[in-house]
């Protein structure tokens, strides 16, 4: 009998054992969160190229839908003043723009290891961003729609350039990747994707008051597109809540 209820007791000890194992991984009706890491760069961030925070909520234990999104706003001032001399002035320099993008897919988790959870999945990107740039010296007043001014120096002439440009972008993405249990809801992991991206940029609506310069540059309709594998920067760390 003594021999009949060592056997059970070990027979229980190794199915806990097994089942505790197991329960490392995410299961049902849970939701995970990660961001990612560059130990070659010294460099922390959101989790991908657009900074996004990435949310997991498991249906099951093998199937997840994943939502990425982010949003960010930057606003630049610079107000010169030189009151002396033969030519005082006084200028004023503002920059602003906004984006929001959304990523918004499907897992398929399969069976791996103990740790380890492979898995292959689909997402639709979606993102938007504003532009917006004015200047004003008292002498020339100008508005721009869709970018940012920029001036460079070419042959002792002023040539305008433009950065920070309004677009808004679709894309496809099928990624595949893998978690791995380091302990109970914390996992690390890598992501790839083959992606298809489309970019329509806005036009370029400048409006000047006074002296016309630099000189405005025609309306233009500018696209682009792109598609091929990337590996998505850096180590994935995530937890489980």
């Amino acid at each position: 009998m003594k021999k009949v209820c060592l056997c059970l007791f070990f027979c229980a000890s190794t199915i806990s054992y097994v089942h505790s194992q197991d329960s490392l991984k995410v299961s049902a009706r849970h939701v995970t969160m990660e961001l990612n890491i560059n130990p070659f760069e010294g460099d922390l961030s959101l989790n991908n190229a657009l900074n996004q925070i990435k949310l997991r909520y498991f249906t099951s234990d093998n199937f997840a839908i994943r939502l990425g999104f982010n949003v960010d706003l930057k606003k630049k001032e610079a107000n010169v003043t030189n009151p002396y001399g033969t030519n005082p002035f006084v200028s004023n320099e503002n920059k602003k723009y906004s984006s929001i993008g959304i990523n918004l897919g499907i897992e398929r988790h399969f069976l791996g290891t103990k740790r380890l959870s492979p898995y292959v999945g689909l997402e639709i990107a979606l993102s938007t961003k504003s532009s917006h740039y004015s200047f004003d010296d008292g002498t020339v007043k100008t508005e721009i729609e869709g970018a940012w001014r920029t001036t460079t120096v070419v042959n002792n002439a002023l040539v305008p350039g433009y950065e920070e440009k309004a677009y808004f972008s679709y894309g496809l993405n099928l990624v595949a990747g893998f978690d791995f249990y380091v302990a109970k809801n914390f996992f690390v992991g890598y992501e790839g994707a083959l992606q298809y991206t489309h970019f329509d940029y806005s036009d370029v609506d400048i409006t000047n008051t006074g002296t016309v310069f630099p000189p405005v540059s025609p309306d233009s309709e500018e696209t682009e597109i792109s598609f091929s594998p990337k590996l998505l920067n850096g180590i994935r760390i995530g937890y489980v809540f």
